[in-house]
Parts: C-alpha cells; structure tokens; sequence
C-alpha cells in the first residue's frame, strides 16, 4: 500500500545518514555531504508514511546496529535539544563521539509549532545543520556546541498541519528550501499486504553493507569528465529557471540533486559520480519540485474551484445541485460550471450517473466502472483545498436536510484527512 516515492526517498536519506561525513564531493570552496532534509507530506493513517518507513528500516535496522542503537532520535522540539544530541562536550555533558544523527520525526508539526513559540531558535539550528556548520547557542552561558556533526531528518506530515503551521518567515529564511517536500498517497487497499523474509532481504542487505563500507572509507569523490560536461549544463538550467511564488521553498536545487547524487555514487560504489547519478539526483528533484508546486497550492485553481474539489473528496457522489449551497446560493450557473470545466481539464474528478466522485474513488455498485488507476501526486489536487489551502478558510453553509451527515463532514474541513 505505501508509496515506492516515500520508500525510495526515506531509504536514500537513511542509508546517507548511515554512511556519516566521510564521503564529499568538493565543488569550488564549498563541500557536499550525503545528509539531507525531507519531508513525507499526505494524508494521515491514509498516506501511508509510516508504513513506508517500516519497509526502509526493516531493511536497513541489521546492518549498521550501532546506528540504530546510538544515532536515532525523534525528538526535535529545541535548538538546544539538538545541539546537546551532537555535543562536543561541556562541564555538564560528555562529548558525543559519532555524531551522525538521523531524526524521524513522524510529527513534524510538533517542531514546526516549537518554531513559532518566542525564543525559539530551532529554525536557526537546522539551517546550520543542513549546511553542516558548527552549531551552538549563544545566548546561553557554557551553551553545547557541536562541529563535525552529520545531521539528516525525514518528517512526516499532513497537507493540513504543513499549510497552517509553516510560517511565511521559514518559507522565506532558508528554512523550507533546505527541506524537500513529497506529496504522497496510499498505492493500493491491501488487505495482506507482502512481509518480506530475511532470506528474501538478505542479498539487498549485503549489497547495502557493501556500499556502507565502501563509503566510510572513500573520502573524496569527484565528477567524470562526461558528467562534469552534463552537470554545466544541468546547472545553468536549473540557475536559469524563471522567478516564482515559491522561490523560497524551491530555490536550493542544485545542492539537493548534488547530494542525492553522491548517495547514488556510494550505494554504486563509485568514487566516480557518473551522469546516470545525476540523472537520478535530477530526478529526485523532479518529483519534489512537481510535489511542492502541488502541496503548495500552485495549481491555477481559483477559490471556486477549490472549494468544489474539496466538496467532492469530502463527499463522493455529490449533486451538482448541492454545489450551489456550499457557497450559499450566491454563485451563479455559469461560475460553478466555468470552475467545473477547470477540474475537468485537470483531470481532477470523475462524473458517475450524475454524481460528482475523487478520482481515486471507487465504484462498487457498476460492473461498468473500472478500478480507477492510481493518479501521479503532481497532477492530483490537494484534498480538503478549503481547510488546508492559505486562499481561504471554510465558511459556514447551510445544510442539506436530506442528508445532514454527509455535509457536516464537507463543512467541518479541518477535520477531515
């Protein structure tokens, strides 16, 4: 059921954490190292993060036990917290000797809303982390400070919780581009779904040890003058990308595909990074900038639109009748149908006997209606626009009497996935 983009991408920044500080790649006066920042947006118990993440970590637990044991955490709710875990050591606390790191922090909502309390200086400390600069904290006498640390954080998050509790200062200071966001969603309903058996496992462990071991030993990687040939241009490219709205979340994409190449090059094995780990860093990029532009309500829906879509996530099988209560009979024929046809277009719904249906929805009552194919997330708009979209909050609307449950959960959006 868990989405191979979420098992993909939590398995890379694992395995890049496990690997430490060792391998670098040198571009100009500046070094890349395999940590990295992302974070698992979706719908919650439905998206399937966490199970996503299960896979990642029964595969990788067996093989490095004293990362597992000593370099794990999920709490991240203090800059202080976070320095003291990578501690060079102090009058109070003894110094950490491997200071890899790997936060899971399975709510990221919980550090976001720290962020926001006075004082916070948590925003700051990642942004240090990230860019592997020595981290402390000033403000405090005989503080812990920390050099040389390997910090990487996978998060997980709903739609709803990221659009109300990412501020507009951390989508603006450096904070949110230092992160990459992938939109995910549930594959398939499975029942039973496949468990995987050590023997089964095995030969990828042995693979991944192999490449773990390889990467604490090899420190300088370089680019292959073909790959040097395609990075410049690569490069300009992704330089050259005109202003938007999101440049604040989007505009540290070089170094992200920088970094996920090199964790292709060590998994390969290669002091090397060849054009096909670019393109696989490239790709990885791809896929979160599409996932942003789509988290981060880029669509070109307007509020009609978005509030008819979330009525239809909200209420399968929904009359084009009841539309017009949602906005409190003041919109008129031709707006809600001008608002429909921009769905359509998008591919963003489906109309069964008159009924307006999620893509994703399935019919169980028609012999004549196929399973619906899994739809890819850049293309899927945001479920619950109303509640989770910053264009506007859910309005109170009258409702239908002839079927009251199902419209009080359409206008109670910020309580629905």
């Amino acid at each position: 059921e868990a989405d191979e983009v979420a098992i993909q991408v939590q398995c890379l920044v694992a395995f890049g954490n496990m690997v430490g500080r060792t391998p670098n790649l040198s571009v100009g006066p500046s070094r890349v190292y395999c940590n990295e920042f992302v974070s698992i947006v979706g719908s919650s118990a439905k998206a399937r993060k966490g199970t996503a993440l299960s896979y990642v970590t029964e595969l990788l637990d067996p093989i490095d036990a004293e990362h597992l044991l000593n370099c794990r955490d999920s709490n991240l709710q203090s800059g202080e917290g976070l320095v003291r875990r990578v501690t060079d050591g102090n009058s109070h606390h003894s110094p950490v000797i491997d200071k890899r790191l790997l936060v899971i922090a399975s709510e990221l909502a919980g550090p976001l809303t720290a962020m926001s309390r006075p004082g916070s200086n948590l925003s700051v400390i990642l942004r240090d982390a990230w860019d592997g600069k020595p981290l402390s904290n000033p403000t405090k006498e005989n503080a812990d400070k920390s050099t040389g640390h390997h910090i990487s954080i996978i998060g997980h998050i709903t739609n709803h919780e990221l659009q109300e509790l990412l501020s507009e200062n951390n989508k603006q200071n450096g904070f949110a581009n230092r992160f990459l966001w992938f939109y995910v969603q549930r594959k398939a309903v499975v029942s039973f779904p496949e468990t995987f058996t050590d023997q089964q496992l095995e030969p990828f462990r042995d693979q991944i040890a192999r490449a773990l071991h390889f990467g604490k030993q090899q420190q300088q990687f370089r680019f292959s003058d073909d790959a040097k040939a395609f990075w410049d241009s690569e490069y300009q490219r992704l330089e050259s990308e005109p202003d938007t709205e999101l440049d604040g979340i989007t505009s540290r994409s070089a170094p992200h595909v920088l970094r996920f190449s090199l964790i292709y090059s060590v998994l390969d094995c290669s002091a090397t990074i060849e054009v096909a780990h670019l393109r696989a860093g490239l790709a990885i990029w791809a896929y979160a900038l599409e996932s942003t532009k789509f988290i981060f309500n880029q669509s070109g829906l307007d509020e009609t639109a978005l509030r008819l879509l979330s009525t239809i996530n909200c209420c399968p099988g929904v009359k084009k009748t009841q539309f017009y209560k949602v906005f409190g009979n003041n919109k008129s024929a031709k707006e809600i149908n001008s608002s429909l046809d921009k769905l359509r277009q998008a591919n963003l719904f489906k109309c069964i006997s008159g009924g307006y249906y999620p893509l994703e929805y399935e019919h169980t009552n028609s012999t004549n209606i196929n399973k619906p194919k899994q739809i890819d997330p850049a293309k899927q708009a945001t479920l619950v626009k109303e509640s989770e979209s910053n264009l506007t909050k859910p309005k109170k609307v009258p409702i239908d009497p002839a079927n009251p449950a199902t419209w009080r959960r359409a206008y109670q959006a910020s309580e629905v996935e």
